[in-house]
C-alpha cells in the first residue's frame, strides 16, 4: 500500500512539473517583443553607389548616443529564433527629410544579405532581446 501512494505522489509531482514547464516555454514565446521591421534601399545615383537609404526613424537615441537595432536569426534551444542586436557603429551620413543615408557595412550582414533593420517596436530594445516579426509567425 505505501509504494502505491509513493509511485502516486511522485507521478503527480513529474506531471506537475511538466506543465509548469509546459506553461512556462509558452509564457516566454509570448512576452517576445513585437517589432517592425524595414530593408535598407540602395541609392541609385552613381556617386552614392555605396549608400543606403533606411526611415530616419531606425535610428533610436539613448543615454550612450544613436543606435541602430537590427534582427538576426540564431540557432536557439527549440530552433531557430530571432534575436535584436544593437549596432552602435552605424552613422547616419546625413539626413534628408525622412531620410538617412547610412554606408553599406551598416546595411549588409557578413554574408553579404541586406538586414531586416527594426523601425518600431513596441517596447524598448536592448541587444539580445528575443523578438518576433510583425505579421510573421
Amino acid at each position: 500500500m505505501r509504494k502505491k501512494k509513493v509511485w502516486i505522489a511522485g507521478c503527480t509531482v513529474f506531471l506537475l512539473l511538466l506543465i509548469c514547464t509546459v506553461l512556462s516555454l509558452r509564457v516566454e514565446k509570448m512576452m517576445r517583443i513585437e517589432v517592425e521591421t524595414v530593408s535598407p534601399i540602395q541609392c541609385t545615383e552613381e556617386e552614392l553607389i555605396d549608400m543606403f537609404t533606411l526611415p530616419v526613424s531606425c535610428f533610436k537615441e539613448d543615454e550612450f548616443g544613436t543606435a541602430l537595432y537590427y534582427v538576426e536569426e540564431r540557432e536557439g534551444l527549440f530552433g531557430k529564433e530571432l534575436y535584436v542586436v544593437k549596432d552602435e557603429n552605424a552613422a547616419v551620413m546625413w539626413e534628408e527629410g525622412n531620410k538617412a543615408y547610412i554606408l553599406s557595412q551598416s546595411a549588409r550582414n557578413d554574408q553579404g544579405k541586406l538586414r531586416k533593420i527594426v523601425d518600431y517596436s513596441a517596447w524598448p530594445l536592448e541587444d539580445g532581446d528575443a523578438v518576433v516579426i510583425a505579421g510573421e509567425e
